[in-house]
């Protein structure tokens, strides 16, 4: 009970940060809650949680069929991966990593089953007798990347994270089926029994063994939302006469329905403080309910979500279209969600979501998108609401084509409410940040990275932001990864644009002081300048941008070492020219990196691409107790 009171304590503190008003309201429903789950978690332990066993529910339309690959642009004939095909019906999967691994259980179904109260059973047994007997059962409840198991229990009872070393969002990221919809596109073209045979068997396999409310796969609202979107699109991409039974269809529509049941009693609404796992909520719920069967309360449900979207759309999407919780690949992520939905909409005879401020959307989107690495600016979980051939390429590809084909957009270089401004010449492409914290001053998914600078050369990354790697699994790299340090800004005796705890699994997502009082002084054509306050003092970047030429000053104003860090993408190889003077140079380009700074160094660091993933990379280390601090990049030594 103290460690409960001291967490909500420390909650309630953050809060106040962002609105003092709502205390009281957030603290009484907390205790509320608490409550309200004692009675819940009692039901569930006694009774049956499948929907089947106990009440009515919403059923599928299933003439409302998908054209899957169409309606996302993705010309599966053409990309077909059957390497990737193969992998899913042995399944090894890449899931938050580079290695390829296999999913498989090693429990007997019915020492599964004997964790269950006995009024599962029965939902259970049907699901798993129609499991054919060849297939393997996959482990659903297991970091395959850790070899860690979570033991079957009550989803809020479940502890994961607090620097434990094995990251629940492996097996979320594998029970979001985003497979499954390949596997379909797979069989409507090779008409292989066995593909449509796997998509079956894991289907079944998941609900015979995770019925609703327990286990890992139940925990967070948003990855039952993007598997209810993903089944959903599997099921109706599938083109065949019978290829499932009536009492499976009602096996598989009830279970779905578990799904949005689900979501709606445990929406990730939090007044103040909501963010992308929301926003997901409002998406897959509508999608779900636009492909049920027409009746009045379907009607009216649909009507209600869809204005709570498009509310949410006005306050999770700042004015320029930018995410406002201050991530690139996190705008990327709800983007995705939100064309899916309109999409969604528009082909089943719904009105379309706000169109102007999906053209502002897709503006910020689509710079981002010009990129074949996209710039990580803020977190980076690797997060994708669907994906194509599990290919972050493909799926950004086809986002790009959705936008050209279905949004008037104008591109534009400053975003002034997310603090991006970009700026182009003949050889080189500098991406600026310098913006409040996102998320209301939360800084959820935000890293302390004011002032820093993305490069490209020929549209190859030069310069990057090191990425996120993990998040509850290692508090100690989560904070690293964030820190001032990992960014190429000035850095002092540990002192942290803004700090962070790492006491519990909430401090991953707060920046805990919000002090920097950031603020852009120019944004012109070749001369951008942001101002920061840092450890007591300001500190002023300023970037100069001419053709052949970028010259980075950073000025501040005190005698003791100041460190910068410049990271270089992996492919990225370095040779020492003269003093202070390195050519950097991939197999397209080369350019030239010189400076004034007392000290220069190239050592070693861990880049990380995507959520779970490290190569190795150089950075170059800067080192000067000046008050003036210039780089620069150059075409050529001479120019």
């Amino acid at each position: 009970m103290k460690s409960y009171l001291k967490m909500n304590i420390n909650y309630i503190k953050k809060t106040a940060r962002i609105d003092k008003r709502i205390i009281y309201r957030k603290f009484k429903k907390k205790i509320i809650d608490r409550i309200i789950d004692k009675f819940y978690k009692l039901r569930d332990k006694n009774f049956s949680t499948y929907s089947l066993d106990y009440i009515s529910f919403l059923e599928i339309d299933y003439s409302k069929t998908i054209e899957y690959d169409k309606i996302f642009y993705f010309d599966y004939e053409n990309y077909r991966d059957l390497k990737f095909i193969d992998n899913c019906l042995n399944h090894k999967f890449k899931v938050l990593s580079n290695e390829l691994l296999s999913v498989n259980s090693n429990a007997e179904f019915n020492s599964i089953q004997s964790k269950f109260n006995k009024k599962l059973i029965p939902f259970s047994t049907k699901c798993f007798n129609k499991i054919t007997n060849e297939y393997e059962q996959i482990d659903w409840q297991k970091d395959y990347n850790s070899d860690y198991r979570w033991e079957f229990n009550w989803f809020k009872n479940i502890s994961y994270g607090n620097n434990s070393g094995h990251d629940i969002k492996v097996p979320w990221e594998i029970g979001r089926m985003q497979h499954l919809p390949i596997l379909a596109l797979e069989f409507n073209l090779s008409q292989s029994n066995a593909v449509l045979i796997e998509i079956r068997n894991q289907m079944f396999d998941f609900m015979a063994s995770n019925p609703p409310n327990f286990g890992v796969q139940w925990i967070c609202s948003m990855d039952i939302g993007i598997r209810l979107v993903n089944i959903l699109f599997a099921l109706l991409t599938l083109k065949g006469d019978n290829l499932f039974t009536i009492d499976e269809i009602e096996l598989i529509d009830s279970f779905l329905y578990d799904h949005f049941s689900h979501i709606k009693e445990n929406i990730e609404y939090s007044e103040g403080l909501r963010g992308n796992h929301y926003f997901s909520n409002l998406c897959s719920i509508l999608i779900y309910l636009v492909y049920t069967k027409e009746s009045d309360v379907r009607t009216s449900l649909i009507e209600r979500y869809k204005s709570l979207l498009e509310k949410e759309l006005d306050y999770q999407f700042n004015k320029d279209g930018s995410n406002f919780e201050g991530s690139s690949r996190y705008h990327l992520f709800t983007f995705q969600m939100l064309i899916t939905v309109d999409i969604i909409l528009m082909e089943n005879g719904f009105e379309k979501l706000n169109q102007q401020k999906l053209q502002n959307i897709s503006s910020f989107s689509s710079l981002l998108l010009e990129y074949g690495f996209v710039p990580q600016i803020g977190d980076n979980d690797s997060g994708f609401y669907w994906k194509l051939n599990n290919s972050e390429k493909f799926t950004y590809q086809s986002l790009i084509k959705i936008i050209s084909n279905k949004y008037n957009y104008k591109k534009q270089d400053n975003f002034m409410n997310f603090g991006l401004l970009r700026r182009k010449t003949n050889n080189y492409d500098l991406i600026f940040k310098c913006g409040k914290l996102g998320q209301k001053g939360k800084g959820g998914h935000d890293h302390n990275d004011n002032l820093s600078y993305n490069l490209y050369c020929g549209m190859e990354p030069f310069v990057v932001d090191i990425g996120t790697y993990c998040y509850t699994s290692n508090f100690e790299l989560r904070n690293k990864y964030r820190s001032t340090a990992s960014h190429n800004v000035i850095w002092i005796n540990d002192c942290e644009q803004n700090s962070f705890s790492s006491t519990n699994n909430d401090d991953m997502f707060w920046l805990e002081t919000n002090h920097q009082n950031s603020r852009i002084d120019s944004d012109k054509e070749k001369l951008i300048s942001g101002t920061i306050d840092y450890c007591g003092k300001p500190y002023t970047r300023e970037i100069e941008s001419n053709s052949n030429i970028i010259t980075v000053s950073d000025k501040y104003n005190s005698d003791i070492d100041k460190e910068i860090n410049i990271y270089l993408f992996p492919n990225i190889k370095v040779e020492a020219v003269e003093k202070n003077v390195y050519k950097l140079f991939n197999e397209q380009n080369i350019l030239f990196f010189e400076t004034n700074a007392q000290k220069i160094k190239l050592e070693n660091y861990e880049f990380s691409p995507a959520y779970g993933v490290k190569l190795g990379a150089f950075k170059i280390v800067l080192t000067s107790s000046e008050n003036l601090i210039i780089h620069k990049y150059r075409d050529s030594i001479e120019s």
